[in-house]
């Protein structure tokens, strides 16, 4: 009865480890994907970032964005650091 209550936790801690290994791989995507989308735009089509950029309405809509892309960010990573 103990060595296979071991075995199953040794089997769910294993498990645990791969989806918190694949959650925080999502979180990094899911990071990276708005500067390079941004990225793509500035090359594709510098006009459209101009009114990102260029006037004041849109840098205060880009400064709230980025500050609610840092705070999603930090609260991601404590999501992810769960200890086992």
């Amino acid at each position: 009865m103990t060595i296979s209550a071991i075995r199953d936790k040794n089997e769910v801690d294993k498990e645990l480890d791969v989806i918190i290994t694949q959650k925080r791989y999502e979180l990094v995507m899911m990071m990276a994907f708005v500067p390079l989308m941004i990225l793509y735009l500035r090359v594709v089509s510098s006009g459209f970032t101009e009114t990102m950029y260029g006037t004041l309405t849109g840098r205060v809509v880009m400064i709230l964005c980025l500050l609610l892309y840092g705070l999603s960010a930090y609260i991601g990573n404590q999501i992810i650091q769960v200890d086992i």
